[in-house]
């Protein structure tokens, strides 16, 4: 499956089901499909771009159609391009469901043509037996009339939509069926039509902003604080940095009202109206591990389109159902690290881009100072000359915790005056914490506060810490928001190789295939504590991490995946 990201060239998206459908393939309609696609290399709109979109439920295309198109997808969320029209071909409207295809609305920037073969049910509603399915084939017929323009294959077709559904004639170009007497004649009426359409469609008058040239309009679905998890957090500083890029409507279930900036609006709560309304070029449907997500999710398995996926439980048991049904229709997927890129590339088949992983904490140079730092530590209580040593988040990961309260033991055997402070939740593993440091003799050098840190507690031990250790265990590719935040404020941390590479962490963060023993930890804190402290706060090393890993380069990643650099 092909990325369909929009360029600079013009695109066409096409319904295929009736060529993945043997019910279809085969007879008339498929056939008469097959044909006008043959027919367009000989034609004016040979270079455009032509996108089959498909049905994960229906079987493969035919291997002798798949020429047809230049790319194909399940993803029925496009990405357009502000001041472009696409072109969407309903190629078998009364034959399958056109609910899911709304979303090729000529509101996003796509002009919307429906190929109309017959209304034979019309004619014999002695087929529609049942009552759902008559109501079922109305529905359809009334949805039609959200279609641009229409090419019947007869004049009595093109009668019976006006006469049915009240189609104005100027939207009507009958192409007819190919023929023995007339093969050719179809590259002049459907491709030749289809050109006046878009010509007529791109006369009319359009959307206008005076003095500058108009963003890409831009949905946004994702937790945003208050809600209390750290994608919401993430996503606020995002938006704050996508003003230059974009105009965002943001969609979230969080409770309002919600602090924005002054180029974003809140939209509403998380619904699939904004994919076919026709507000939008493009949306962004952000993923994560809480519930708060499943709304998102939802919209992601049934429309799909540009999906960031954050760091989630449903990656660590690859090839899990539910994981598998937010790729299917993805396009782009937007991950953080080259890890999980190469994960989903090689168990999921999925195509992904990698973009910067930036710290959710920032830091002043001023904050980092000698002297502010002292102070820091003065309001924390820390002891004067110790060797301060952070861990941060919660401690639920207990063996590593116990490594830690062991190599503080070394490290004061060799002289080092550490102390090791858990900043974060400790809940119920307070008592083995105690139980392990009376037993290694250096309970009075291990420290927590009873409630969970704030905001403002953590943000303290990041710049009066001398070493922090983010021990929690990796796989598939997943980063650490503390790490980054650690890496932000110039503090040598210590943590599994794995994260450290996903999150390409700088020097002064050392990693650790494996945590096999005390010892290997409390070498690589002597090492950092024989060394200058602060010295890395003010690195050329720290700076060349803040600028590639910030949000105005997130922002303008996500804007380079969705085609708009």
């Amino acid at each position: 499956m092909s990325v369909t990201r929009p360029t600079s060239v013009r695109s066409i998206y096409v319904d295929l089901r009736c060529l993945q459908d043997a019910g279809s393939a085969d007879h008339e309609i498929g056939v008469h499909i097959a044909d006008l696609l043959r027919e367009r290399p000989s034609c004016a709109w040979r270079d455009t771009r032509v996108v089959g979109l498909l049905d994960p439920a229906l079987p493969e295309l035919a291997r002798h159609l798949r020429p047809l198109c230049d790319d194909t997808t399940f993803c029925l969320n496009p990405v357009t391009h502000p001041g472009r029209l696409d072109v969407f071909i309903q190629s078998s409207p009364m034959t399958h469901d056109i609910a899911d295809t709304w979303a090729f609305r000529r509101g996003r920037g796509i002009l919307a043509v429906a190929i109309v073969h017959d209304f034979s049910l019309c004619e014999r509603p002695g087929l529609m037996s049942p009552r759902a399915q008559r109501i079922e084939y109305l529905a359809k017929l009334a949805r039609l009339r959200n279609y641009d323009c229409f090419f019947p294959v007869s004049p009595a077709c093109a009668r019976q939509l006006r006469d049915l559904i009240g189609i104005e004639e100027r939207r009507v170009c009958v192409t007819g069926a190919e023929t023995a007497s007339e093969p050719d004649r179809r590259g002049e009426r459907f491709w030749g039509g289809l050109t006046a359409a878009l010509s007529a469609a791109e006369a009319r008058p359009q959307r206008f902003s005076i003095g500058r040239k108009r963003l890409p309009r831009l949905a946004y679905f994702s937790p945003y604080p208050p809600d209390r998890s750290g994608i919401a957090a993430f996503s606020e500083q995002v938006l704050a940095a996508a003003g230059q890029r974009f105009e965002v409507s943001l969609y979230t279930d969080a409770p309002g009202p919600l602090r924005l900036p002054a180029h974003v609006c809140h939209a509403g709560p998380v619904t699939y109206a904004p994919l076919v309304n026709g507000a939008y070029e493009a949306s962004l449907l952000v993923i994560g591990n809480s519930q708060s997500h499943s709304p998102i999710a939802g919209i992601a398995e049934r429309y799909g389109g540009p999906l960031v996926l954050h760091d989630s439980p449903m990656t660590e048991h690859p090839p899990a159902r539910c994981f598998k049904s937010l790729l299917i229709r993805a396009d782009p997927v937007l991950v953080h690290s080259v890890a999980l890129q190469k994960l989903l590339r090689d168990r999921n088949g999925a195509r992904c881009q990698v973009l910067p992983f930036p710290p959710l904490r920032q830091f002043a140079g001023e904050e980092l100072a000698s002297a502010h730092r002292e102070e820091v530590r003065l309001k924390l209580g820390l002891a004067p000359g110790a060797f301060v040593i952070s861990t941060f988040g919660d401690a639920v990961a207990w063996q590593a915790s116990a490594m830690c309260i062991v190599g503080l033991e070394l490290l004061r055997s060799w002289q080092v005056p550490a102390e090791m402070h858990f900043v974060g939740a400790v809940g119920g593993a307070a008592n083995d914490l105690r139980r392990v440091a009376r037993q290694y003799g250096v309970a009075d050098r291990v420290h927590w506060a009873e409630d969970q840190a704030d905001g403002r507690r953590c943000r303290d031990y990041l710049i009066a810490s001398d070493a922090a250790i983010q021990l929690r265990p990796h796989g598939f590719g997943q980063t650490s928001h503390t790490l980054a935040n650690c890496a932000s404020a110039g503090l040598p941390t210590i943590a599994r190789q794995g994260l450290i590479e996903a999150c390409g962490a700088p020097e002064y963060c050392k990693g650790l295939e494996e945590l096999h023993s005390p010892l290997e930890l409390a070498e690589l804190l002597a090492g950092i504590a024989g060394g200058a402290r602060g010295q890395w706060r003010d690195s050329a090393a720290r700076a060349a991490y803040l600028a590639t890993n910030n949000f105005g380069r997130y922002a303008a990643a996500v804007a380079e995946a969705l085609g708009y650099e």
